[in-house]
């Protein structure tokens, strides 16, 4: 439904999913007591005309994420990361799932991060 709809039936808190397909934008000044979040593809959602049961779950899969990170305010766009914990309780917490007693912050930058990434 387009969001000027929304506004005109009294909606004040508006959630928008945006899938940027084909179809024109109706422009519109939003009013100061009417709060719209909107929602949209971080990436190439492929043809909109496109049918693939493989390719709808795909999407329907990134749309969760990206809803995810707006409703939730995570950081992030391939990979989220929940900003309410420190980024020494991170660290701990990453030692910790290792397996290794080195705390060293240095040692943890130098070493540790470099081969998760190698890893990865």
């Amino acid at each position: 439904m387009p969001i000027h709809a929304l506004v005109e039936n009294g909606c004040k808190d508006i959630i928008a999913l945006r899938i940027f397909g084909f179809g024109i934008e109706k422009r519109f000044r939003i009013p100061d007591d009417v709060h719209v979040t909107t929602i949209g593809p971080t990436v190439d959602l492929g043809n909109i005309l496109n049918f693939d049961a493989e390719q709808s779950r795909r999407n329907m899969r990134l749309g969760y994420f990206d809803a995810q990170r707006v409703l939730y305010g995570l950081y992030g766009s391939t990979y989220y990361i929940d900003r309410t914990m420190s980024e020494d309780a991170a660290r701990q917490q990453l030692l910790e799932y290792l397996g290794t007693d080195d705390g060293s912050l240095r040692t943890f930058h130098e070493k540790t991060l470099p081969q998760i990434a190698k890893a990865l």
